[in-house]
C-alpha cells in the first residue's frame, strides 16, 4: 500500500545528524550574524533535514522558511565577506530543522521508507569519486 505522500507539511530527502562537520565545522564563522544567535539560542535540535530533494506542502511553512531564509541571507551578505556558498547548508538545511523544531510541522524523511537499495544519496567527495570527475555531477 503506498503512502499517502500530501498530509505531510514536508517531505524531504532524510534525516541528518546536526553535530555532522560539514555543520558544526562553519558554525564559528559565521559568528556575529543573526543565524548564528539563532542556531545558538535554539540549542540542539534532532535532526537537520536534508533537502537534496524536497517539497513543502503547508503554505505557512514556506512563507515562514522564505521569510528567514532571505533575513538571515541579507545579513550575512552585508556581514560576512567571502565565499558565501559555504554557509548554505547552514542557512537552508539547518534553518528549516529548526523551523520544523520549533513550529512542530510533520515530515516525512524518504529514507525512513525507501532504503539504500532504491536510493543512495552521494554528497560531495562521495560522487566525484564514483563518476570519477572533478566537477559537480548535479
Amino acid at each position: 500500500m503506498p503512502i499517502q505522500l500530501i498530509p505531510f507539511d514536508i517531505i524531504f530527502e532524510h534525516k541528518d545528524s546536526p553535530k555532522k562537520p560539514w555543520y558544526v565545522d562553519y558554525l564559528d564563522k559565521l559568528d556575529g550574524t543573526l543565524l548564528y544567535d539563532k542556531i545558538v539560542s535554539t540549542g540542539n535540535i534532532p535532526f537537520v533535514p536534508n533537502i537534496g530533494f524536497f517539497k513543502i506542502n503547508n503554505s505557512r511553512l514556506l512563507s515562514l522558511f522564505k521569510e528567514k531564509y532571505y533575513e538571515y541571507r541579507k545579513d550575512i551578505i552585508n556581514k560576512l565577506n567571502g565565499n558565501y556558498n559555504q554557509y548554505n547548508l547552514l542557512l537552508g538545511q539547518y534553518l528549516l530543522g529548526i523551523i520544523l523544531y520549533e513550529e512542530n510541522f510533520s515530515y516525512l524523511g524518504l529514507r525512513s521508507i525507501n532504503g539504500v537499495e532504491k536510493y543512495t544519496h552521494m554528497a560531495g567527495p562521495d560522487k566525484y569519486k564514483k563518476y570519477r570527475i572533478n566537477k559537480p555531477v548535479i
